[in-house]
């Protein structure tokens, strides 16, 4: 299992640690909203980031996997603001 978005095993951590599948974009973390089990990151350019419990599809990931790891979110525009609930998640996307 892995916690925190990060391929390490870490059930908590009292300091703050890269998550590393952030690297690989050329763009800047912007905005953060965080749920009961699932996490969600707007970038500068609007791109939607999520990932942990897929039940529901709560991640918009197109299934109901688990996702433990941060992965980007197919819409037809570009995320404003996210809500992350306890079975639900939820993006305002501006349509180009």
């Amino acid at each position: 299992m892995v916690f925190l978005g990060m391929v390490q095993k870490f059930p908590f951590s009292k300091s703050p640690r890269k998550i590393e599948e952030f690297s690989c974009i050329d763009e800047t973390a912007a905005r953060v909203f965080c749920g009961t089990d699932s996490t969600a990151v707007i970038t500068d350019s609007g791109t939607l980031y999520t990932w942990g419990r897929g039940s529901f599809g709560r991640l918009g990931l197109g299934s109901n996997q688990d996702q433990w790891i941060p992965k980007k979110v197919e819409l037809p525009g570009d995320v404003i603001y996210v809500s992350c609930g306890v079975d639900h998640m939820a993006a305002v996307v501006k349509c180009s």
